[in-house]
């Protein structure tokens, strides 16, 4: 299937934030609940190893949902000492204020804007984008890529799906399936949540859409190796490939690392 680089609302900086708060609040406890970014904790592992960092720079966060369950099964195999600093260009302060006071420091955040594109130097760390690097057409994502390579600075793409037809008929299938469900678990508590699913359905509707799209604009590993060595032919490592979940999905991943670290 060929990839389609169509509108998703929740892009917009002029997209309502209570709108956009409730979709990324109802994806971060989607891929907490399936831990669907399990299949990448050896390659985070790895580039944190080879790059001398306990530091893990959140671009794009959205609601944070994947990085704290990845924290979790980082302690297991590390020493326990990895931090993350949330970062996005539209910051869903709830969600970050909450990671920050229920994970024991070990979480920070910026509440300005962040530019994926034109990270701040002083971010020092191994960035990851999740469920977001789709987001941005071909030259964003490589103008991405080169400023982690021109402020040497290790980065990591994954995203949990593939542009195929199997997903898109999944992110139907579970949006309609849990998206009633969730604000009723989802925390912390807001009314704006439960208004705009209930009463009127924006979060329901703007998640389906906008999710069915994010398939259509998914990146391969194909794509992704290719972009990377043109932003960068010889100064990073680039590693890309799909990794497999339990529940027989895949995540695609891109992973690039400083040669003289």
């Amino acid at each position: 299937m060929r990839r389609f680089h169509l509108v998703e609302f929740e892009d917009y900086p002029w997209f309502p934030a209570a709108v956009r708060d409730g979709i990324t609040d109802y994806l971060r406890f989607f891929l907490k609940t399936f831990d669907i970014y399990r299949p990448v904790v050896p390659v985070i592992k790895e580039a944190l190893d080879k790059c001398r960092t306990n530091q893990i720079i959140e671009i794009a966060a959205g609601g944070g949902g994947e990085i704290e369950k990845l924290l979790s099964h980082l302690d297991k195999i590390s020493d326990g000492k990895t931090k993350v600093v949330l970062t996005d260009f539209c910051p869903n302060l709830h969600a970050f204020k909450l990671l920050k006071e229920r994970n024991n420091g070990r979480f920070s955040f910026i509440t300005e804007p962040v530019d994926a594109s034109n990270v701040p130097p002083d971010l020092k760390g191994l960035r990851t984008l999740f469920s977001a690097f789709h987001h941005f057409d071909a030259k964003t994502a490589k103008a991405v890529l080169r400023d982690a390579v021109k402020k040497n600075s290790p980065i990591g793409v994954f995203d949990g799906a593939e542009r195929k037809l199997r997903y898109i008929f999944g992110v139907i299938f579970s949006t309609l399936l849990f998206i009633f469900i969730i604000p009723l678990f989802t925390r912390p508590v807001k009314l704006s949540r439960f208004f705009y699913t209930y009463i009127i359905p924006l979060i329901p509707l703007f998640a389906l859409f906008d999710g069915v799209v994010s398939m259509l604009r998914m990146y391969t590993p194909e794509e992704l190796l290719s972009m990377a060595k043109e932003a960068d032919p010889d100064k990073f490592v680039w590693k890309s490939g799909k990794l497999r979940h339990k529940l027989g999905t895949y995540v695609t991943y891109l992973i690039g690392y400083p040669k003289d670290y």
